[in-house]
């Protein structure tokens, strides 16, 4: 049965305010964080190797600032956790250094994932994405991310979008399963086709503009 917030599980809920882990080392599990602000983002890990576990990120506010997450800390790590934002925040969840997502549920938003810190490793391992905006992921960092056994449903843009060109053989999309998009599910939108991104084993059903596009000579394997 679905869990209920406050009910269930204890939920710290905000109008105006917003939630900070600014410190280190730190564990959270099984707490919910919800606002309706319009002025800020609910959630901001600043601290370094903090751990979120089984805890849900709602932001129901109305407005482009209005995201779950700015996962801005070193070493973040979060399992089996949801994160929601109202279709007009620009980014449901923001990740500006190392991160690893796993188990985690993605709804709403322009772009459900925005990664920006060149410089640093993040994974994405079972992850389900939603209701997708413009980008379910959008990877502005040119180094390192691997998207593993994550499953992409509807919405109106691409997947997996990157803006810019990886320059490292450290990127890799695999196992995952890409379902009605409702543009490409791969969109290399760098403006230079790269062999940088490794993909491999995923599977694609009815993509509105394709499976990808931008990659050149580079072969996705066994799709």
């Amino acid at each position: 049965s679905t869990r209920v917030a406050g009910t269930d599980f204890p939920d710290f809920t905000a109008t105006s305010g917003v939630f900070t882990a600014a410190g280190s080392h730190q564990h959270f599990s099984n707490i919910g964080f919800s606002s309706t602000s319009t002025a800020a983002v609910l959630m901001t890990t600043s601290g370094t190797a903090n751990t979120f576990a089984r805890c849900r990120f709602t932001a129901t506010g109305n407005n482009a600032s209005s995201g779950a997450l700015n996962s801005s800390g070193y070493g973040q790590r979060f399992e089996a956790c949801y994160f929601s934002a109202n279709a007009s925040a620009t980014n449901c969840t923001l990740v500006t250094s190392h991160a690893i997502l796993q188990g985690c549920t993605f709804y709403g938003g322009i772009t459900s994932l925005n990664y920006t810190q060149a410089g640093s490793i993040n994974y994405v391992n079972s992850c389900t994405f939603v209701s997708i905006g413009t980008n379910a992921i959008k990877i502005a960092s040119t180094t390192a991310c691997h998207i593993n056994s994550c499953t992409f449903y509807g919405g109106s843009g691409d997947a997996i979008l990157w803006s810019a060109v990886p320059s490292i053989n450290t990127h890799s999309v695999t196992n995952c399963v890409f379902n009605d998009v409702g543009g490409y599910d791969l969109n290399n939108n760098s403006g230079a086709n790269t062999n940088f991104i490794f993909r491999t084993n995923n599977i694609s059903y009815s993509p509105g503009s394709g499976h990808e596009t931008g990659f050149g000579d580079a072969p996705e394997y066994f799709a």
